[in-house]
């Protein structure tokens, strides 16, 4: 069987800052990361997707604030990984 997966693959990590009110009055903060496989724009509409699924809010204000590179190889395949294979 073949490969197909990419040996190397380049892809964008944002970190990013998340505030939604809560029932009583006050807001609500987290400042996560993100690893996505498309420009900021997807990135954005990621976070906005997992603020609110996290919050429980769909009034939430979400920020990029930085980009980072995140570079991947492949690396060691286990035994359980042989369970996965295209029939």
């Amino acid at each position: 069987m073949e490969n197909h997966i990419p040996v190397k693959k380049e892809m964008s990590a944002y970190t990013y800052l998340f505030v939604c009110p809560t029932w009583g009055g006050g807001t609500w903060s987290r400042m996560r990361n993100i690893i996505v496989d498309g420009d900021k724009d997807k990135a954005l509409e990621e976070a906005k997707k997992i603020a609110r699924e996290t919050s429980g809010s769909d009034k939430c204000e979400v920020k990029i604030l930085q980009k980072f590179y995140v570079s991947m190889r492949m690396g060691e395949g286990y035994p359980d990984m042989l369970k996965f294979q295209d029939n």
